[in-house]
């Protein structure tokens, strides 16, 4: 089970918020080097065993999450949408081609996030308010990409990870939730940090962590790195999904 939210300031609670990034092993921006888009066809897909893993491992603790969607996956495997939003988790996009915003044009970017939206809406039957840029691509240098983002009518961005990495991230980013635009409003991503620390149990070792300080802590996965060792593909680094 669960822990109650943990005190960890005088009058704040801590509060975990687990995200899903339904994205298959050779969508990985970090494997684009060395699988061609052209190839993804060919590939074998894991998205329906994987996902199923986590929404039943989900629903024996009673956990609920944000699962970031490829409009390629939700037109290629329709299901898989409709059992997480019959699962009670929140349907949410990430794009429709898994394209780096840093490597689009305004017009392009809009152009994916749009479709993907009219996509995962079309087939689930439900509002999709989230948008997560594939690998946190958002930063100081594309902010125009805030202004696309609202446009095509999403009212959060999970986007940008504060944190400094060779793949991505913001380090001087605002760590909480924030307006970015007048209707459009930031989640925090990535680690809380702060004095004090609260360990918070989650469902599975693959989903443990400890989170710090107080607000809002998050843990994210893909499905594809819950696949057995032997089949995880070895052209990878540690860089983001």
């Amino acid at each position: 089970m669960m822990r109650s939210p943990t005190p960890v300031l005088p009058g704040m609670s801590m509060c975990n918020a687990l995200t899903i990034d339904v994205e298959d092993y050779f969508q990985v921006s970090a494997l684009a080097p060395y699988i061609a888009r052209s190839e993804w066809e060919t590939r074998e897909c894991r998205i329906e065993r994987n996902v199923a893993r986590i929404l039943a491992m989900l629903d024996e603790y009673g956990v609920r999450a944000t699962f970031f969607t490829l409009g390629w996956v939700a037109e290629r495997y329709p299901k898989l949408l409709r059992d997480i939003v019959a699962n009670g988790h929140e349907l949410a996009s990430h794009g429709f081609a898994h394209q780096r915003a840093t490597a689009q044009s305004p017009a392009a970017f809009f152009s994916d996030i749009q479709l993907a939206k009219i996509v995962l809406e079309d087939i689930a039957g439900v509002a999709v308010k989230g948008y997560r840029a594939p690998s946190f691509s958002i930063g100081r240098e594309n902010e125009w990409a805030f202004e696309c983002i609202e446009r095509a009518g999403y009212r959060y961005s999970s986007s940008i990870y504060p944190i400094r990495h060779d793949h991505y991230g913001a380090p001087d980013a605002p760590r909480f939730t924030h307006d970015v635009r007048d209707g459009l409003v930031r989640h925090r991503d990535g680690p809380a940090h702060g004095r004090r620390a609260a360990c918070v149990r989650m469902p599975h070792p693959r989903f443990r962590r400890s989170a710090a300080g107080g607000g809002c802590g998050r843990r994210g996965r893909t499905p594809w790195g819950l696949a057995p060792s032997g089949a995880r593909p070895r052209l990878f680094s540690r860089r983001g999904s």
